[in-house]
């Protein structure tokens, strides 16, 4: 499924294959990988040494997990030799606020796998947007001490709610397309400003017919046809299964889905038609027939014309007829034609026309 998902009812409602991602095996590695650093390699052979000093360091330091705003998060940093050596860095790492320098949390540096290097600390609440911070390595015996400033940016959430809009709007013809657009908010208000993840479910009376992963700007929009004439009801829910966010359903909007309009067969029919004296009443009249045989006879109104303007108020057809006198035409050309304007059962169609030329 791509740009657009098509969905049939009455169908066995789809299956939903729920992708929950698996259990991290290696937490190390992961909690590594997120944070954009590796553990320090270990050196082959001889240990290098060091005549100036204390050896440098590299640190790095990120968010582990979300960072919604409002909440402290997970901070992950790591401290790695810069020279090949099999001495490992110790130590602690400070985390620091970027305007104040004020500590505000302290962790060891692990020194044995599987966290070798790695420091974890937590953040204070964050602020919606770039949150700057320090990281202080404390350095040791072997190591010089470095410190590095880094970002965090905070996202809303965790909360969502989600809305649909249908269109066309209210109602439709059976067999034309309806696109229902689904799109997920934070609560209390605002846009999720954070990565798109999980999924829509799009339900049809109740039914789960369709979902689709959310896509860009937080929203997806699912195309339905072949509903059936009557009334129905659509929600979607969106789901996380990481369960990182929270999961919201849509207000239901109601639907009508009206039968298809059918054909009609006109006729139009003229008193005079070409050249006439000036001060002829013309009249004329529109027969309308169902389309098919035996379909039932046509009812409603006709709206009557002279070139592009209407000319009097609309005629109700009477067993498929309907009658107009054109009493006050002009000297000049003149097409004369009617439309009939439809009905819940046939759609609106214009007539042939005919021409009157009134002379001098």
């Amino acid at each position: 499924m791509e740009n657009s998902s098509k969905s049939t009812v009455p169908a066995a409602a789809r299956s939903l294959r729920y992708r929950i991602s698996p259990v991290l095996s290696l937490m190390a590695a992961a909690i590594i990988a997120c944070a954009g650093f590796a553990a320090p390699a270990q050196a082959a052979g001889t240990a290098g040494t060091y005549t100036t000093g204390r050896a440098e360091v590299t640190l790095t330091a990120n968010e582990f997990g979300l960072p919604f705003a409002n909440n402290p998060v997970q901070v992950v940093a790591g401290v790695d030799s810069v020279l090949p050596s099999t001495k490992v860095p110790s130590g602690t790492v400070s985390l620091l606020s970027d305007t104040t320098g004020k500590v505000l949390s302290v962790g060891d540096v692990n020194t044995d796998e599987p966290f070798l290097g790695v420091t974890f600390m937590d953040s204070p609440a964050l602020s919606l947007g770039a949150n700057y911070f320090k990281a202080a390595y404390s350095g040791d015996a072997n190591f010089s001490p470095k410190t590095i400033r880094f970002a965090i940016q905070g996202i809303s959430g965790p909360k969502t709610q989600t809305a649909i809009t249908v269109s066309p709007a209210g109602s439709s013809v059976a067999g034309l397309p309806i696109t229902i657009t689904a799109r997920t908010t934070a609560l209390p208000s605002g846009p999720l400003t954070g990565r798109p993840v999980g999924e829509y479910i799009l339900e049809i009376d109740g039914v789960e017919v369709d979902y689709h992963y959310i896509g860009a700007g937080w929203q997806y929009v699912f195309t339905v046809t072949n509903l059936p004439a009557g009334q129905h009801m659509f929600t979607v829910r969106y789901v996380d299964q990481l369960g990182n966010y929270g999961w919201s359903t849509s207000a239901p909007v109601t639907y009508t889905v009206t039968p298809a309009l059918g054909a009609v067969k006109t006729e139009f029919h003229s008193s005079h038609h070409g050249d006439i004296p000036a001060g002829t009443a013309v009249t004329v009249q529109a027969v309308i027939k169902p389309g098919v045989v035996g379909g039932a006879t046509p009812s409603g109104w006709v709206q009557f014309y002279d070139w592009n303007t209407k000319v009097g108020s609309p005629v109700k057809l009477v067993n498929g007829k309907a009658g107009y006198t054109h009493s006050t035409l002009k000297y000049g050309k003149h097409v004369l034609q009617a439309r009939y304007l439809g009905s819940s059962s046939y759609m609106a169609v214009f007539t042939p026309a005919r021409t009157v030329i009134i002379g001098s």
